[in-house]
């Protein structure tokens, strides 16, 4: 038998004698051990904008993300949402799900990755991309005739 068996059945073998042992407090009308944290745990909620990455293979792959993100063009994106308007767009729809059944799709989550990397970076390219695009669904909007 090897190390990891018998490190398995010992942890088994442990689990067993405390469940027995609280079945028999429990049927002997005694109550449960309370177990005390000796520490305080706390977890404290944090915006992007509060954390920067140090130069480590996590910042590296952040910024060939926000490299990729930049080449791509807004305008393109929001293709199918101008013509669908009746307005002329502004760029070539881009191939794959954007040329196809679920085109617009992937506009959602290209401003949620240009908002995000404005936070992450404070790179301001990210957030005049944001803003370019909002305002744009604007005036889609506005030809489509549904705006509030």
């Amino acid at each position: 038998m090897n190390r990891t068996s018998m490190t398995a059945i010992l942890y088994r073998s442990q689990v067993a004698i405390c469940v027995l042992l609280l079945s028999v407090a429990a049927a002997n009308g005694q109550q449960r051990p309370v177990v005390r944290d000796r520490i305080q745990r706390e977890a404290k909620v944090f915006e992007l904008d509060e954390v920067r990455l140090r130069e480590s293979p996590f910042k590296r792959a952040m910024m060939r993300d926000a490299e990729y993100l930049l080449r791509l063009e807004p305008d393109r994106l929001l293709s199918w949402f101008r013509k669908e308007a009746g307005l002329k767009p502004k760029g070539e729809v881009y191939g794959g799900w954007e040329a196809r059944g679920i085109a617009g799709h992937s506009l959602g989550h290209y401003l949620s990755a240009c908002a995000m990397m404005f936070a992450s970076t404070g790179d301001a390219r990210f957030r005049e991309r944001v803003s370019y695009i909002v305002n744009e669904l604007e005036v889609i909007q506005r030809a489509h005739g549904n705006v509030m």
